[in-house]
């Protein structure tokens, strides 16, 4: 039972992690290289992640897997604040205010230092550890949409569009869709809409 448990965690996290991404990765104007080698970097981070779920789970709760566990989840929410640092950050003031910029990379933080306290934590009292892994794990349950005010209408629906686009073209008989990388309405990349 705590295998599967500890899968089904997994893969809900790794869905939530996936929706945040998908979403952060909408404000990419262009690919750069450090864009590249931070994106490639927080997909590491997610990959270990079967590798501790299942450490833990063989382990019966033991501390070091655990605390492996926290630390998986502090370097995905590490490289998720160094993306953040690539994408939002050079955005102007009026694309994404101060205000939004600051509650982001506070909670960015915040949850960083949880998910770090919960992998120091978890080498003395598992349980504790895992639990405030838990804390900080439903801090980033939703992808937050700070970046999203202020922004126009025509951006925030921005998946909407692609799918209405995609169905244009198919309809008109044009089965090709702008491939990866290519161009889509409001100045949207293909693989990241």
């Amino acid at each position: 039972m705590g295998t599967w448990l500890s899968y089904g965690v997994s893969y809900l996290f790794i869905a939530i992690v996936w929706a945040n991404h998908h979403h952060l990765l909408r404000h990419a104007k262009e690919s750069t290289a450090s864009l590249m080698w931070y994106n490639f970097a927080h997909l590491f981070s997610v990959s270990l992640l079967p590798l501790a779920t299942a450490w833990m789970a063989v382990s019966e709760l033991a501390p070091q897997p655990v605390a492996f566990y926290a630390t998986v989840f502090f370097l995905v929410n590490l490289t998720y604040l160094l993306l953040i640092r690539e994408l939002i950050d050079p955005m102007p003031e009026n694309e994404v205010s101060p205000e939004v910029r600051r509650i982001m990379r506070l909670r960015a933080v915040t949850t960083l230092c949880l998910f770090g306290l919960a992998a120091i934590l978890a080498l003395n009292y598992p349980i504790v550890g895992l639990g405030s892994v838990a804390v900080a794990w439903q801090s980033i349950s939703s992808p937050r949409r700070e970046a999203d005010k202020g922004r126009p209408e025509s951006d925030v629906v921005a998946w909407s569009q692609y799918r209405i686009y995609s169905d244009t073209k198919k309809a008109a008989g044009r089965s090709q869709v702008a491939g990866v990388g290519g161009r889509l309405p409001n100045n949207r990349f293909a693989c990241c809409p």
